[in-house]
């Protein structure tokens, strides 16, 4: 926790480390130490047999009401931490998407994930009913947190090296001085691992493992969506022949101090449109066919096509055209971000630029990380509205303009194997490691990914009719 600032802020930390925290722990861990020296028999429970009087005191009640006080402290800490670790994998693509709840609006970093919640006293359940004793739990805690000194202090020669761009001299002193000392007690507390301090190397193995599995298969999956792109001579033949001119578009949206109106991103844009789009021939899976066009407008929403090359086109939609040949007039690809400040006004939310295709657009809708992302009838609305064709409409004939939302539903699998090698030991051992693979890829990160995708739920509905008459979800088998 304390290494997040964002649950308190830098200065908070700063003063409770360096001013009294920091020297009160010094001083309570020297004093168990000088205890143990001359009562050696106390190593059982230093910090309670050596206070003043001894057990049953005054001072023992004091300090076991403080301790019980602090235990509470820390079990909310680390509650806190772990929030906090989550939603940071989470925005690294490390970890499934879980709902991230934001409870306030001056620091990003103050996060509630109700997954995790969950699991987190299931597993405090089953641990605490698997140990049964407090001495296997601080076994347990020794070794964690000897291992856990060791990977801050290489994660500090890291940050010294290459963010602060130290001098080598201070990572090599700082190494001499700490990292000795935290390897002792590393290998003290290895002794302890029969009585329990096994568990955390067995919880360091599984969390390492998901982790590293998670994100093998998440970059196989971005990575057969990048290749899985089409061109738009590709699909569209009347542009096979015609040279790309490329559209560009603003994506700065990471700052916060963004302030380009939503309402003049129409005017500078200069698209490069065909005569007529309703007579183009598309490229489908029956062979050439006239597209055809219905009124109405179209979302598709692909977040990883919004900054991709204005020449090519998602799988999705290339699906939607090969399978049908049809869309509706207007088609609008949306991309959803979730900037760094609490909220977005409503003039800044949506930025729109036209595409190279006659009535197909790229938006981008902005939200600030306390808002709720959902998109409404009215927020459908307002970017209907930046539409030229749709500008002159009022709500009410906007209501009663067709609408209909794409989304992608693709299975998960992978790949087939294929031998690639006469000698039957080489193919043995790529067998066995294809295996794994697919054990990854069908069993772990396919029905994770199924049960954390959103569904379309971000799109709001009043009724289940509207909600399953416009709402359309394309997919087929994704192999990977």
């Amino acid at each position: 926790m304390f290494a997040d600032i964002g649950h308190f802020g830098k200065l908070p930390i700063q003063i409770t480390l360096t001013g009294f925290v920091y020297p009160a722990l010094i001083l309570c861990y020297l004093g168990q130490g000088a205890y143990l020296v001359n009562h050696p028999e106390a190593y059982t429970n230093p910090f309670f047999l050596s206070l003043p009087g001894g057990t049953g005191s005054g001072v023992y009640w004091l300090m076991f009401v403080l301790a019980t006080l602090s235990t509470i402290i820390a079990s909310q800490a680390l509650i806190l931490s772990v929030f906090s670790i989550i939603s940071q994998l989470i925005n690294l693509d490390c970890f499934p998407k879980l709902k991230i709840v934001h409870v306030s609006s001056q620091y990003a970093g103050k996060v509630y994930i109700p997954t995790i919640n969950w699991l987190l006293m299931i597993g405090v359940i089953c641990t605490t009913a698997g140990f049964k004793n407090s001495n296997n739990v601080t076994a347990a805690y020794g070794l964690g947190i000897s291992l856990d000194f060791i990977v801050t202090s290489s994660l500090l020669v890291i940050c010294m090296f290459y963010v602060y761009n130290a001098n080598i001299v201070w990572p090599i002193l700082f190494c001499l001085i700490f990292v000795p000392l935290e390897a002792c007690m590393v290998i003290a507390n290895l002794k302890k691992i029969p009585h329990g301090a096994w568990f955390p190397i067995l919880m360091t193995g599984v969390a390492i493992i998901f982790l590293a599995t998670w994100r093998w298969a998440r970059s196989r999956k971005v990575n057969q969506e990048f290749e899985q792109r089409v061109r738009i001579g590709d699909l569209y033949p009347h542009f096979a022949a015609k040279r790309a001119e490329p559209v560009t578009l603003d994506l700065r949206l990471g700052e916060a101090t963004e302030t380009t109106p939503a309402t003049s991103n129409l005017s500078n844009q200069n698209p490069i449109q065909s005569d007529t789009t309703h007579g183009l021939n598309v490229n489908t899976r029956y062979g050439v066919c006239q597209l055809q066009k219905h009124k109405g407008v179209g979302f598709m929403y692909a977040d990883s096509f919004i900054t991709s090359s204005p020449n090519t086109l998602p799988n999705l939609y290339a699906k939607l055209i090969e399978s049908f040949a049809s869309i509706p007039t207007q088609f609008i690809f949306v991309g959803i971000r979730v900037l760094s400040v609490p909220y977005i006004d409503e003039e800044d939310r949506v930025l729109m630029a036209p595409m190279k295709l006659e009535g197909h657009y790229k938006c981008i809708l902005r939200f600030g990380f306390m808002e709720e992302i959902v998109i409404t009838e009215s927020l459908a609305h307002s970017i209907m509205q930046r539409v030229p064709a749709l500008s002159a409409m009022s709500h009410t004939e906007l209501s009663l303009f067709p609408i209909f939302h794409y989304f992608e539903n693709d299975l998960i699998r992978c790949h087939k194997f294929q031998s690639t090698s006469s000698w039957k030991l080489i193919n043995w051992i790529r067998r066995c490691g294809y295996e794994v693979q697919k054990l990854a890829i069908n069993n772990i990160y396919s029905p994770l990914r199924q049960i954390t995708q959103d569904h379309g739920q971000f799109v709001h509905y009043e009724n289940r009719e509207q909600e399953m008459k416009n709402k359309i979800f394309l997919g087929g088998i994704a192999r990977i």
